[in-house]
């Protein structure tokens, strides 16, 4: 009789086993759901209060983005952008754009003191404010040629030339940055306005 109700308790004993782990694994993405609640509002908390530095509201950052736009694709300021490029004493398109962000959101009512804050946070628009469809439609995101790679693990190193800023000094590859013995390299790259 005692081996019988041996073999019946083990079932019950596995269902037991099974039931702990999927309460553990419920508890396990409840924790991760409340970290993600907390970021949210986090972030929440840090767009406002940066809206608030900026001396922006939501809408009127929304504005600027659209003003911005437009502004980088008049006739006037592609005419400046080439006039730039072909100057050589100048850095370029950016110095354009340097000047025309800051003057779009003195337009938009941004006092010197704020200006700092705002002009972050125009560079800043689309990815605080991924839900900003203007934010979206910005020229920088509608002109983005960046793609996901088809390169994995353990593709061989592609041949890429890198040149330095310098004539003086000679250009090298990418492979030979790699170090011996197939040991993984990272290359992260950006940019920043």
């Amino acid at each position: 009789k005692m081996a019988g109700k041996r073999a019946r308790a083990q079932p019950e004993v596995e269902d037991n086993a099974a039931l702990i782990a999927e309460v553990e694994a419920l508890r396990c993405e409840q924790r991760k759901l409340m970290r993600n609640a907390a970021a949210a509002a986090e972030l929440a908390t840090e767009r406002t209060a940066m809206l608030k530095l900026a001396g922006l509201s939501y809408d009127e950052l929304s504005a600027v983005v659209v003003r911005e736009r437009v502004a980088r694709l008049s006739d006037e300021t592609q005419a400046a952008y080439a006039a730039a490029e072909r100057d050589e004493s100048r850095v370029g398109w950016l110095e354009v754009t340097t000047a025309l962000q800051p003057r779009l959101l003195e337009e938009a009512g941004v006092t010197p003191a704020n200006l700092p804050f705002a002009l972050h946070l125009l560079h800043s628009a689309a990815a605080l404010f991924p839900h900003m469809v203007e934010a979206q439609a910005s020229v920088q995101v509608a002109n983005n040629i960046a793609a996901r790679g088809s390169m994995r693990a353990p593709a061989p190193t592609p041949r890429i030339a890198l040149h330095a800023l310098s004539a003086a000094v000679p250009a090298t590859s990418l492979l030979s940055l790699c170090p011996p013995g197939g040991l993984p390299l990272a290359i992260i790259a950006g940019s920043y306005t």
